[in-house]
């Protein structure tokens, strides 16, 4: 899964503990905003650094 906002990254993780699931075992789940948060959480996201209007030429 890949959000492009983290704050729902961070809200994903809380609902897939809630449902007894993990992050980077039953779901991959990559952000975009690279904050530093990510580096932080449990499990540690991986991150991509690009500027929104380059993926929105994709």
């Amino acid at each position: 899964m890949e959000t492009i906002d983290d704050t729902v990254i961070f809200g994903v993780l809380n609902e897939l503990d809630f449902h007894g699931q993990r992050a980077g075992h039953d779901l991959a789940v990559v952000g975009f905003d690279d904050v530093v948060a990510a580096a932080r959480s449990s499990p540690p996201l991986t991150m991509c650094r690009s500027t929104k209007n380059r993926l929105v030429r994709y």
